[in-house]
């Protein structure tokens, strides 16, 4: 599958970003030109993982059985990139994105 990044002015498209599930959390930490982020997503068996993203390289950092460990960790790195001069942000991932 081939990936794209697609830039679109405003008042020339009409753009609907429909929701991401509300099982998958998103969080996205700037300082200057530095990046960082965190997601969170139940996989099929019901189980979830906590991705972390730093450099332009992501990793897996933790899996568990309940939603709510993997969130506590991604909560734990949050915190540690905001003491570091981060700003962080949560942010809502596309599911699907529809163009008129």
């Amino acid at each position: 599958m081939r990936h794209a990044i697609i830039t679109i002015i405003l008042g020339l498209a009409s753009v609907q970003v429909l929701a991401a599930d509300k099982n998958n959390m998103f969080v996205l930490c700037e300082r200057q030109r530095d990046i960082r982020w965190m997601r969170v997503y139940s996989s099929n068996d019901g189980k979830c993982k906590t991705i972390y993203s730093k450099e332009g390289y992501s990793q897996v950092v933790s899996s568990a059985t309940f939603y709510t460990q993997c969130e506590a960790v991604l909560n734990n790195i949050k915190k540690n990139v905001e003491g570091g001069g981060f700003k962080c942000r949560e942010a809502v991932l596309a599911n699907s994105i529809e163009i008129e």
